[in-house]
């Protein structure tokens, strides 16, 4: 993950290292951000990125690719506007559809 503008490294992580991925939106007052949290095993907080960083299009296609994470979360989380939306994408050892259930 990386910092914009000056692309410095925020935070990194290999992808075997991540027990959970979970989406949720931030209200930013007048429109909401789309928000990307990895657990990596042991920790109890999140790795975040949102949306408006560098790096989110390569994100999204490491989560299809490498964990089978379906694109069909955007919708569910998005809806409906300014609502938390927290939902479960990936779970270590678990195969879950889009709204997080099993």
């Amino acid at each position: 993950m990386f910092h914009r503008p000056t692309d410095q490294t925020f935070w990194r992580c290999r992808w075997d290292e991540i027990v959970e991925v979970v989406a949720w939106k931030d209200d930013v007052f007048s429109y909401d951000i789309i928000c990307v949290g990895l657990r990596i095993g042991g920790e109890t907080e999140y790795l975040r990125m949102d949306e408006t960083q560098m790096g989110w299009p390569d994100l999204l296609q490491g989560l299809r690719e490498r964990l089978k994470v379906s694109d069909d979360w955007l919708t569910v989380v998005a809806y409906p506007p300014f609502a938390l939306e927290w939902t479960v994408l990936w779970e270590a050892g678990q195969v879950l559809n889009a709204s997080g259930g099993r």
